[in-house]
């Protein structure tokens, strides 16, 4: 028997359903959120964690002078963007640090069920001649633990 148990919880229909409807509230609040692939990505400047202090004193210095700026400049789009990176960060730590805890459950919970699926897996094996039909489920069980021709080893050189 497993002796494994890293998470045991259930969600109810209803708390999914709940859920779902939430992350699709969401998705409608943030309905501005744009997809980049990586290679749009290459074309734009990027910044890190470093470079947040800088955003902070420019933003300063355009506020506490705006006579330095040039007439061509916006600075209501400015203020926009800069306020929306304030509040994309803070909402997108929040949604990383709830990815990577529902990630580490489901790693879990992926772990304590193939741990118990093999103790089936075993007992089916036992019990495959005694149990009519039982022996076609475990030759389709053996499947996935089949392996494949091995890969030429390389030539010695």
């Amino acid at each position: 028997m497993s002796t494994q148990n890293l998470i045991s919880a259930s969600i109810t229909p209803e708390q999914k359903a709940a859920i779902e409807e939430k992350l699709n509230g969401l998705k409608t609040d943030l309905g501005f959120v744009i997809s980049m692939v990586t290679g749009e990505r290459l074309e734009y400047i990027r910044i890190g964690n470093l470079m947040l202090p800088f955003l902070d004193k420019a933003h300063r210095v355009a506020t506490a002078h705006p006579e330095i700026l040039p007439g061509v400049f916006d600075k209501t789009e400015y203020d926009k963007d800069y306020q929306l990176t304030k509040d994309l960060f803070e909402i997108g730590s929040k949604i990383a640090e709830l990815h990577s805890s529902v990630q580490a459950t489901l790693f879990a919970a992926n772990s304590d069920t193939m741990m118990e699926s093999l103790e089936v897996y075993a007992f089916a094996q036992a019990n495959e001649k005694k149990v009519p039909g039982l022996e076609v489920d475990v030759a389709e069980m053996r499947a996935f633990f089949k392996k494949g021709p091995k890969p030429p080893k390389p030539p010695a050189q």
